[in-house]
């Protein structure tokens, strides 16, 4: 396998490893809620507050890319998600609850976009291909992690270990986010581009970038408008179907985080469908078929 492929097959492992500290929220609400006595307002307030946090860092993170380079906010978010898991770990209440998603939800906009960049500085030539891949993989782990930590979290509960239930899940967490920067350093470190070489090509493309900008704004001004009503409808769907299904059905953690497990199959499925699709109707996959 050359060192590109293995960069890559590492940047899409870590984006599969890392969703088992980010599914807690969506998974383990009503654990949260029982274990910390919380409100149906409250534990609304600590699913939104992931989202805070990639609302302060987002639009900051791609100019830290540019200057920094890939690699260093990479690096950056996976300690912010390690922290993020031993916080969590060690929450008492609704406030440090809180706090430890805020970090969490920073940290997923750094290694999202640092792994996006990076993918896209390794196969430029390709880029629709990898960047459908990368997101149709987005929730491919949930499939199976949902089920797996509502199995757990429904095991604990019934022996009293809620206190230490979902603690357990984010020592996992913590864990697997080290696998993921020790992948990170052997397999991508080596061919991550330099900073320098990032911002002479970003000096040589900014001026033809910013004059098609300024003058096709209305052919890309409905690209944000619609990721950001997707990502409103993905992410409600995701944070609450656990717990409405819990309330609605009088069902346990598993079978709760089941149903979550099978929407997220959907959505992996929808997208890799629907990148399939495009590809092929812009003639990308028979042309590396061909090749």
């Amino acid at each position: 396998m050359s060192s590109k492929r293995a960069a890559a097959a590492a940047i899409l492992s870590t984006g599969l490893l890392l969703e088992v500290p980010y599914l807690m929220p969506a998974a383990a609400g009503p654990t949260f809620q029982r274990l910390f006595d919380l409100s149906g307002i409250q534990l609304g307030i600590c699913r939104s507050t992931a989202s805070f946090g990639v609302l302060v860092v987002a639009p900051f993170v791609g100019h830290i890319v540019h200057r920094l380079g890939p690699f260093p906010v990479l690096m950056a978010g996976f300690l912010a998600v390690m922290a993020a898991s031993i916080a969590a770990a060690l929450a008492l209440g609704f406030g440090s609850l809180l706090a430890s998603f805020v970090l969490m939800g920073a940290a997923a906009v750094l290694i999202i976009n640092a792994n996006s960049s990076q993918l896209a500085d390794l196969f430029p030539d390709k880029l629709r291909q990898t960047m459908s891949l990368f997101s149709a993989l987005w929730f491919g782990s949930w499939a199976i992690g949902a089920p797996l930590i509502g199995l757990w979290l429904t095991e604990a509960h019934e022996r009293g270990w809620d206190a230490w239930g979902f603690r357990a899940l984010y020592g996992i967490g913590f864990l697997l986010t080290g696998l993921c920067l020790a992948l990170a350093v052997i397999l991508i470190r080596p061919v991550a581009a330099h900073p320098s070489a990032r911002l002479a090509c970003a000096r040589t493309c900014s001026a033809s970038a910013s004059v098609a900008a300024h003058k096709d704004w209305r052919q890309w001004m409905w690209v944000p408008l619609l990721i950001f009503f997707h990502g409103l409808m993905i992410g409600t769907l995701l944070e609450w179907v656990n717990s409405t299904v819990q309330d609605k059905f009088d069902v346990d953690d598993f079978d709760g985080a089941l149903v979550l497990g099978g929407m997220a199959l959907g959505l992996t499925l929808g997208r890799l469908l629907l990148a399939a699709t495009v590809l092929s109707g812009l003639g990308l996959i028979s042309a590396d078929a061909a090749e």
